[in-house]
């Protein structure tokens, strides 16, 4: 499987069973690929190559299974970014740490970002605002790094919450066009990334 179309994410798969494993790849794959409306039970059964009475040995439902994808990829995100706050003085530093984090994310797993950017909708009530919770939260650590910025006179921007969706949104794209055998590798693209939003930012004529 090419890298960024590789499914599983570390908060999980260490822990799963090779048939769990199957699961989970073959559901991110279908999800990500045809939409989980137009995935079936008994397509991810046949992707993970087990019967659907196996399949539902491990899951209640496919909006089940699709939920904890969703809360897996943000907790990996989180446990990345929370580091940034506490371990970096300089604002310029935890943009840094934070964009890093993001776009190499969503390069090594790029199923699995399209998945939880695009299926927000297909979520129940209750299993959608356990996803938004998890999604405020990263956003949070973001706005504050930003605001900490403004306020030491590094960052200059308008609207705090437009500019935090605005980076995050620059930043959340790569997965769409990545590719492993492109000509730059995940952590040149994270640089890049990392001087775009730099120069977003930051005050004219203040070094970053």
């Amino acid at each position: 499987m090419a890298e960024s179309e590789n499914t599983a994410t570390t908060s999980t798969s260490s822990t799963m069973t090779s048939t769990e494993q199957r699961i989970w790849d073959a559901a991110i794959e279908l999800f990500g690929r045809r939409g989980f409306a137009a995935t079936g039970i008994r397509d991810i059964a046949r992707e993970a190559g087990i019967t659907v009475a196996t399949l539902y040995h491990y899951m209640t439902s496919k909006e089940e299974l699709l939920c904890r994808v969703m809360v897996d990829a943000m907790n990996v995100q989180l446990t990345a970014a929370r580091p940034a706050e506490t371990r970096y003085s300089d604002p310029r530093e935890r943009i840094k740490h934070l964009v890093r984090q993001h776009v190499s994310f969503h390069c090594r797993f790029g199923l699995v970002a399209r998945v939880t950017d695009s299926e927000l909708r297909s979520l129940n009530d209750g299993a959608r605002h356990q996803v938004v919770a998890l999604r405020d939260e990263y956003e949070a650590i973001w706005q504050r790094t930003l605001e900490y910025g403004r306020e030491q006179g590094i960052f200059d921007i308008g609207d705090l919450k437009l500019t935090t969706r605005a980076v995050l949104g620059t930043c959340t794209s790569v997965y769409a066009w990545y590719r492993p055998d492109g000509p730059l590798s995940v952590d040149q693209i994270s640089d890049e990334y990392c001087a775009i939003v730099l120069r977003q930012c930051v005050v004219h004529g203040t070094s970053s």
